[in-house]
């Protein structure tokens, strides 16, 4: 991997807000999704992460700035000291009784040495810390949030996060994905992601639970003599038998067009509510005129009837 400054085009003395910038600029400006033309726009877009991602955190930043990590955040093997010239002898020992005595010093104080390094390295290594939790809005249509899906949304960071959406979800649902937070530090896991659902209305189905709601105009002619009509579903178009004498509020139930069956918490499908409403002609002739004076006084009825 490139130098991590070179990659987001900023000088080692720039603070973390310019960085943090600069990141944004890079991460809209390779961004996959704006590239879709480009096959090196991803691993652009995945260096340009792995670069903020290791100079955002003041720790790491010092650590590479030192020469101690490499630019992929793996440490860099020290230096090992180089003799140049043979150790000095060992001063003379003593003869006699005292060689044990020089021999259980040199011991205690090698052992001493060595479990002192250790302790050093020890307290250097810090602890495993836990990535933070991250909150995100994801706007669906109502087709989305019905029929469920993938979906990818890009997490603050310019970091993609790809979910797939159960269907059903409702406005202002909220849900929980276990470690799709941010990374941890030092081995520490990753927090979670926390996803709020905005469902944008539709422009004529509504929705009750499962079921889907949808108001059809119908003529004069197709409620008294009945007919057959083309109505939008979630699902596709659907050829719908009205029957003859059929008046206005009347409902038809179309079965399994509603909402899809979620498996894992067993709902079934719900079915979609067709609701008939007459319609008059915008404009009617004078023979259509007579035609309704002449029902009107030949079969009179009284549609507010027992309504009131």
């Amino acid at each position: 991997m490139r130098d991590p400054y070179d990659v987001l085009g900023v000088s080692r003395a720039a603070s973390q807000d310019e960085i943090k910038a600069a990141f944004r600029q890079a991460a809209k400006r390779h961004h996959p999704d704006g590239n879709r033309s480009d096959p090196q726009a991803l691993a652009r877009f995945q260096e340009v992460n792995a670069a903020y991602e290791l100079l955002k955190d003041p720790g790491q930043r010092r650590r590479f700035d030192l020469g101690e990590i490499r630019p992929d955040g793996s440490p860099r093997p020290r230096p090992q000291p180089h003799a140049s010239r043979p150790p000095p002898p060992p001063p003379p020992r003593p003869d006699g009784a005292f060689d044990n005595l020089w021999d259980r010093l040199d011991r205690e104080n090698m052992f001493s040495d060595l479990f002192r390094g250790r302790s050093a390295r020890t307290a250097e290594a810090p602890p495993p810390e836990p990535g933070e939790d991250v909150s995100v809005s994801v706007s669906l249509s109502f087709e989305e949030a019905a029929l469920g899906g993938p979906k990818r949304v890009i997490l603050d960071g310019g970091e993609t996060l790809d979910l797939v959406l159960p269907p059903g979800l409702a406005d202002g649902r909220r849900f929980r994905l276990k470690k799709q937070g941010k990374k941890g530090l030092h081995g520490g896991p990753r927090g979670d992601c926390y996803v709020d659902v905005r469902v944008r209305p539709h422009k004529y189905f509504r929705r009750e639970g499962r079921d889907i709601l949808l108001e059809v105009p119908v003529s004069v002619p197709e409620a008294a003599l009945g007919a057959e009509i083309t109505v939008p579903t979630l699902h596709g178009p659907v050829r719908l038998a009205v029957p003859a004498d059929m008046g206005a509020g009347v409902t038809l139930r179309l079965k399994g067009k509603g909402v899809p069956a979620h498996a894992a918490k067993n709902l079934p499908a719900g079915d979609q509510l067709v609701t008939l409403r007459i319609v008059l002609p915008e404009r009617l002739d004078e023979e259509m005129r007579e035609t309704m004076r002449d029902w009107a006084e030949r079969a009179p009825y009284d549609p507010r009837r027992g309504r009131f």
